[in-house]
């Protein structure tokens, strides 16, 4: 399923990332990451896929519980690790590529019952120009990850999107409405 970020819901998530950078809800410590350029980018293609995601879940009837979606948080002990609490109370994260699949921190692949993959297709001339988010499918913490090696020497996760399950079984055999 693809869907439009309206240009408003594209400024907050801009005006996150570039608020965000550098904070400690920038998950990285490397200084090195957080002087690179593209992270701005990468936060903001994270916050337009989780858009994205409470886009899908408001089509289907869903009221997500995302009440926080764009705090910011100064201190590292108070991160939130989860973007989305279902009404059955399970814990979601969304997880936003350009690319094709997922990736994220193998230390907290455990704190979640589901990771949702999300594509993400923006205008680097112009970022707010009808960013496009696609829900490629969901897995669980016990999925095949692999765990690999960033080029700013942390660990992380990653999954395929051909290993994801379709969205729509997450919303009915496991029953998160």
């Amino acid at each position: 399923m693809k869907y439009v970020i309206k240009k408003e819901d594209a400024e907050k998530c801009l005006n996150f990332a570039e608020a965000s950078r550098g904070s400690t809800w920038d998950y990285s410590s490397n200084a090195e990451k957080n002087k690179d350029s593209n992270r701005i980018i990468e936060i903001y293609i994270g916050k337009l896929g989780e858009m994205g995601f409470k886009y899908f879940l408001e089509s289907v009837g869903i009221v997500p519980n995302c009440p926080e979606m764009f705090k910011i948080y100064e201190q590292k002990e108070k991160r939130d690790y989860t973007d989305f609490v279902m009404p059955n109370g399970k814990k979601i994260d969304v997880k936003s590529t350009r690319g094709w699949g997922i990736g994220g921190n193998p230390k907290h692949l455990n704190d979640q019952h589901y990771y949702v993959g999300v594509k993400v297709e923006i205008n680097e001339d112009d970022l707010l120009d009808c960013p496009i988010v696609e829900i490629k499918g969901y897995n669980t913490p016990d999925g095949p990850w692999t765990i690999k090696t960033s080029k700013y020497g942390d660990d992380y996760m990653y999954l395929h999107f051909s290993f994801m399950y379709d969205i729509n079984d997450l919303l009915n055999k496991w029953e998160i409405r």
